[in-house]
């Protein structure tokens, strides 16, 4: 059997899709599968394609001495954004590639947790919490626009864009710290005999 290539599998996933966004209606409006299958099946197979198509990194001179894999691993958080955000994938060119190879530096000099995990778990974390950024930098979604309001994105999601919001962020840390500190204390009682 040959290799299937990434640009076939991507095909054919493609065409999965479209047969399912063609056929699952009409099934559904016959009672031969329910509205909540249909919905969920062709989730999971857009979810297969995006994945695929965010795979498709091209070659870049990462002078920075960034790994590609955590350079792609950036890239695909970035295009499952932009994705969920805007509903197309992101579009790259040279000054993108660069914004996002500052983002990774700038992300690895500010962390805490400085391995390649830690720095995609900051990265997805500013995702989960874009909502907190306001409406103004909300809007801008390209990665040279991350690259130049990093500071205030963190601080934003870090201390609300406004008062309600930054009460909200206050509380929320508020109760972790809480639950921290129980289990450590849960944690501290199992150790004893």
């Amino acid at each position: 059997m040959k290799k299937i290539t990434k640009d076939q599998m991507i095909a054919s996933v493609k065409r999965e899709l479209a047969m399912r966004k063609r056929n699952y209606p009409k099934w559904v409006a016959a009672g031969k599968m329910k509205q909540d299958a249909a919905d969920h099946e062709v989730a999971c197979m857009q979810a297969i394609f995006n994945t695929l198509k965010a795979l498709e990194v091209p070659e870049v001179n990462l002078a920075d001495g960034t790994d590609k894999r955590l350079y792609k691993a950036f890239l695909s958080e970035y295009d499952a954004f932009c994705r969920d955000a805007i509903g197309v994938g992101a579009k790259m060119d040279v000054y993108e590639e660069e914004a996002l190879e500052k983002i990774i530096d700038y992300l690895r000099e500010q962390a805490t947790d400085k391995t390649d995990e830690g720095l995609i778990t900051a990265w997805k974390f500013i995702f989960r919490h874009w909502d907190r950024v306001g409406d103004f930098i909300g809007k801008q979604k390209s990665l040279g626009q991350i690259y130049r309001n990093i500071m205030e994105i963190l601080d934003k999601i870090r201390n609300g864009h406004d008062k309600k919001s930054a009460a909200k962020n206050q509380r929320d840390r508020t109760k972790a710290s809480i639950a921290e500190r129980q289990r450590k204390r849960a944690g501290a009682g199992d150790a004893q005999p």
